[in-house]
């Protein structure tokens, strides 16, 4: 009888542990194309083979402050040395856009920010640490110890270029406004209505 008792609670011990393996590999197989997902929109990479191992990226995105990332702001305006003209990547163009105080364009109170885009794929990949956009895409500027919005509504092809730092332009409306300087970055609101 109690030979019985113990084979039973041993047959229930077995079937919990397996129900519970079978979560485990359910979770990780979650994650897993969560994160894989994550890798190819925003690096536009096919992803590895992941490791169980590898799944703490996974929880450091799910948990993700956001945090400022050190960038280069760089400026463009129409007619200069790179043949800029006055319609951005995404269709809005200096008719749709005011001037502000520093002679930088801005569409609703943002400013107009060219970087890297996902609708721009070009042979090279970024950097790890760099980031990709979707026009409309809001994201906040430290320029000068100055907080500024800002909306993505162009291409940067330099913001694909390896660097120490991703560059981002600044569209303005002339020379004397352009801007050459370090800044800060974070995203805050994605693919907003432009």
């Amino acid at each position: 009888m109690k030979i019985n008792q113990n084979r039973k609670i041993l047959i229930l011990l077995s079937v919990l542990l397996l129900l519970y393996s079978l979560l485990i590999l359910y979770n990780y197989n979650q994650k897993k194309s969560i994160l894989q997902k994550f890798i190819y929109q925003n690096h536009n990479l096919v992803p590895h083979k992941i490791k169980l191992s590898d799944l703490y990226i996974y929880d450091k995105l799910m948990t993700k402050q956001k945090v400022f990332q050190e960038i280069k702001i760089t400026s463009y305006y129409n007619g200069d040395s790179y043949n800029s003209s006055n319609i951005t990547a995404s269709g809005k163009s200096i008719d749709d856009f005011d001037i502000n105080e520093n002679g930088w364009y801005t569409y609703k109170g943002l400013l107009v920010i060219a970087c890297a885009t996902n609708t721009y794929k070009i042979n090279k990949l970024l950097k790890p640490d760099y980031n990709r956009y979707d026009f409309g895409d809001k994201i906040i500027l430290i320029i000068n110890d100055v907080s500024y919005k800002g909306i993505i509504l162009d291409i940067c092809g330099a913001s694909y270029w390896i660097e120490e730092k991703q560059r981002y332009d600044l569209f303005v409306s002339d020379k004397e406004s352009a801007i050459y300087t370090n800044a800060r970055v974070k995203s805050y609101e994605k693919e907003g209505n432009f």
